[in-house]
């Protein structure tokens, strides 16, 4: 007779169970794949720029927690990230538009002597415009008396506005020539005026082309309303732009002042400080509150385990009260420094606890708006890295197609919320206190699974052959 191999039959629900094992452990390794600490909305300037760029601010460094900025990426509506890359302010991108494109609405032309005009506004988009129309009049044929123009989510300021109308005929018998004003408001109720006559002109024959389509002003509020100053004069815009200042990151330098403990050792004193961002740092400087000099050299280091290293000096720090007051120089770092300690070793014990300042130029996130909207910056992981991709390349390419004024347009970062919080940001060998007992939980609920599975095999030891 033929021995029939031994053959173990699985008790019911052994492999739901499995599954669910499997399910579980999996959870628990999440959070170490795609934890990200915080969010940000971003408030677009234009809903249709393609391309947009976000200064930094010190909000952001202080939560970024890798010094090479791969935990801080752009996220669409579907949580999906898109091509993002940061860049220094020295960078051509890094500076802002010239021109951002901004939605206008033809004014009716009965609107001057309405009794009430009506504009919907959308509050969550900080007061963007939706239509404008009188009491009286809600469409009409013809000729606009003007244009109301909504500059609300620009936040550089606004010097002028670049116009554009339709292509003027060779020799057209009514050249265009006309005076207009422009009027500011923060509220649509109250106005201002800031341009009182301002001159658009497009004159063109065979031998030339005099074109002037740019007003500017000292400044505008969030609203803008052009109008011809004669009522018989009309003219119909195809597009307004915003003349903005340039707003070139490197154009700004931005301080962070550290207070620091003193440690006295032999034949001189350190001065501890601690950074609470990953900033850009290349310049430091040093405040004193009373009359003192002394020798100081500045070094730097990401964290305890890490060596000490030099990044300045070493330089006389002394100030000096009078008629007028005399200072140390600010000390140039020659590099980009993100580390979170900082400390002033001087070459003579002394009791003097000077402030240390950290200056640096807020860098700028590139991204590309794919999928919908809304966009959002997440940021602070010890966990997740953040894969980069060539998009500085993409956009000289689109600069080259589109031409040399095009620039990425601008984006602004809204309230932080919370994510995963300060989970995101333990050491990546540190799971957070809720995958501890997790993972506790299905060892042992494993252990029971096997120990019952024993038991019942022994119980019934007809079915463990056929």
């Amino acid at each position: 007779m033929i021995q029939k191999p031994t053959r173990f039959v699985r008790p019911a629900g052994f492999m739901p169970t499995l599954i669910a094992s499997i399910l579980l452990l999996t959870s628990t390794s999440a959070w170490a794949a795609d934890s990200f600490g915080w969010q940000w909305p971003l408030n677009l300037s234009v809903d249709d720029g393609g391309a947009y760029r976000v200064v930094l601010t010190p909000e952001l460094y202080e939560h970024i927690q890798r010094p090479d900025l791969r935990d801080i990426t752009v996220r669409n509506s579907a949580g999906l990230e898109v091509p993002t890359a940061v860049i220094g302010p020295e960078e051509p991108l890094a500076a802002g538009p010239r021109h951002i494109d901004l939605p206008f609405f033809k004014l009716p032309p009965d609107y001057r002597g309405s009794n009430r005009w009506i504009v919907s506004r959308e509050t969550q988009t900080e007061g963007q415009i939706r239509y404008v129309q009188t009491e009286h009049t809600s469409s009409w044929v013809g000729p606009s008396a003007g244009v109301l123009v909504d500059a609300s989510r620009v936040r550089e300021p606004v010097l002028g506005l670049h116009l554009e109308w339709p292509e003027q005929a060779v020799d057209a018998p009514d050249p265009l020539d006309v005076i207009v004003m422009v009027e500011t408001s923060p509220d649509l109720e109250r106005w201002t005026t800031i341009l009182e006559r301002g001159r658009l002109v497009d004159l063109q024959n065979e031998t030339g082309h005099v074109l002037k389509n740019t007003l500017e002003f000292p400044g505008a509020q969030k609203y803008l309303r052009v109008r011809p100053v004669k009522d018989s004069d009309f003219i119909e815009f195809t597009s307004v732009a915003a003349v903005a200042r340039s707003s070139k990151a490197d154009a700004t330098w931005e301080w962070k002042v550290l207070k620091g403990e003193a440690v006295q050792e032999e034949n001189r004193t350190v001065i501890n400080y601690t950074s609470l961002g990953r900033y850009p740092v290349e310049q430091a400087d040093i405040v004193l509150d009373t009359n003192s000099a002394a020798e100081w050299t500045l070094e730097s280091r990401d964290s305890d385990k890490a060596t000490w290293r030099h990044r300045a000096g070493p330089w006389i720090g002394f100030k000096v009260d009078g008629e007028v007051q005399r200072r140390s120089a600010i000390q140039n770092l020659g590099t980009r420094q993100r580390d979170r300690q900082w400390r002033l070793v001087s070459s003579a014990t002394t009791q003097t606890v000077p402030e240390l300042r950290l200056g640096f130029r807020p860098e700028v996130l590139l991204f590309l708006a794919e999928g919908d909207a809304p966009f959002n910056v997440v940021a602070g992981s010890t966990k997740s890295e953040i894969t980069t991709v060539p998009l500085q390349r993409l956009l000289t390419t689109l600069k080259a197609s589109f031409g040399p004024d095009w620039m990425p347009s601008p984006a602004y970062v809204g309230t932080r919320a919370e994510l995963d919080g300060p989970n995101a940001t333990k050491p990546a060998d540190e799971a957070p206190e809720w995958a501890t007992w997790l993972l506790w939980g299905i060892l042992i609920l494993g252990s029971a699974f096997v120990a019952g599975l024993a038991v019942h095999l022994l119980k019934n030891p007809e079915k463990r052959a056929e």
